[in-house]
């Protein structure tokens, strides 16, 4: 693909695909790990590893992709529908590839507990120059997944930030080099999270933070010194469209780069352009990502924690009670995923359903009057 960014200069970009054909005949020892390869193996992430690699408190032999696709699970990778297509591309690409056929994988953690509302999960990748990266996966395709990233709102901290700060710890027992640690999305998030909330010892082993679009914290997590020490190995990338990666961001040195996609669809990471190694570099936020950005950064300033809780736990209840625990076989069940919402719907409360009325009522009010008064 060629594009024009004005003065008549034309750039040859991508995707991580053309990447991985471009450079995946090197070696990471040819040439060294960059911002593409975390993308990469964040993404990577998001594969179902269960049964495949082994869990953290197993005393398993990593695995390499080839082994992976000789697995006679292996379908089982791209069970989550969302991503499964893209998904089945880039392992075949990565596996086809000298760069990384050979990078192993361990010391996997997939955890989804309704009673805690958390969904977690991590996996240790060793590049074939010895270069570990500690990848945190972003939301998956659990409704519980999805109420706790509502819950990051509302909250200091979750279980699973918690849980991502107590894996680094783990995972510095049994590598004992240093590592790189980042993620897309809410994994993006958790790396942040980790690397500041970590052992001191263990933070000195981190060479670098990738945040690849996540969301930020309710908590001015910039005045801690977990956070000043990794800020000058923290790189944060966003698109220009960016609707999660702005939401409760103090972090000013973004990369803001360029995305095939519009709106809330450059969150998807195989929309992102590439240019030769690096990210395709985007002047500033459009102004769609702005504006979004401050309307959900203005409803949590606008309302108190108990009415976001109020909501929170309303919308979740009216999903738990399509009796399915996904939002794929939900929709899959469409029919009678609503039947049976319509059924939990009826069962909340006339006075719950005053004030949730009265709460969007007043930041609609505010919304309207706050940007009244910008115009004029």
């Amino acid at each position: 693909m060629k594009i024009n960014i004005g003065k008549n200069i034309n750039l040859h970009v991508g995707t991580v695909f053309d990447y991985i054909k471009e450079y995946g005949k090197l070696s990471f020892a040819e040439k060294p790990f960059c911002e593409i390869d975390s993308l990469i193996l964040s993404q990577f992430s998001y594969l179902k590893f269960d049964g495949i690699v082994p869990m953290i408190d197993e005393l398993g032999k990593s695995v390499n992709l080839l082994q992976m696709k000789e697995h006679p699970r292996v379908d089982h990778l791209f069970a989550d529908e969302r991503w499964r297509k893209e998904n089945m591309a880039l392992f075949s690409a990565m596996a086809g590839s000298r760069r990384f056929q050979n990078m192993r994988c361990n010391y996997h953690v997939n955890i989804i507990d309704t009673e805690k509302e958390t969904q977690f999960s991590a996996v240790t990748i060793v590049l074939d120059d010895g270069t570990v990266y500690v990848a945190f996966r972003g939301t998956d395709e659990t409704l519980v997944g999805w109420k706790e990233d509502l819950n990051m709102i509302l909250e200091g901290s979750v279980p699973g930030q918690r849980m991502s700060a107590d894996y680094l710890n783990q995972i510095s027992t049994k590598i004992r080099c240093p590592f790189y640690v980042g993620g897309h999305s809410k994994g993006g998030n958790l790396a942040v999270y980790s690397a500041v909330h970590c052992y001191n010892h263990v933070r000195g082993m981190i060479l670098g933070v990738y945040d690849h679009d996540g969301p930020g914290f309710r908590d001015d997590i910039t005045q801690l010194e977990g956070y000043r020490e990794i800020v000058p190995i923290l790189h944060k990338t966003i698109p220009n469209s960016s609707i999660v990666g702005v939401l409760l961001n103090r972090n000013t040195n973004c990369k803001i780069i360029a995305s095939k996609n519009p709106g809330a669809m450059a969150h998807d990471p195989f929309s992102w352009l590439i240019t030769d190694d690096t990210f395709l570099e985007y002047h500033k936020l459009k102004g769609n990502s702005k504006r979004a950005g401050k309307f959900l950064s203005d409803i949590v300033a606008a309302l108190s924690e108990e009415e976001i809780d109020l909501m929170i736990n309303t919308i979740y209840q009216i999903l738990r009670g399509s009796e399915e625990d996904n939002l794929v076989d939900l929709q899959k069940n469409l029919r009678h995923s609503l039947k049976n919402m319509n059924k939990a719907l009826r069962d909340v409360d006339d006075e719950t359903w005053k004030k949730i009325r009265e709460i969007v009522r007043q930041f609609i009010e505010y919304s309207v009057f706050e940007n009244f008064d910008k115009k004029c």
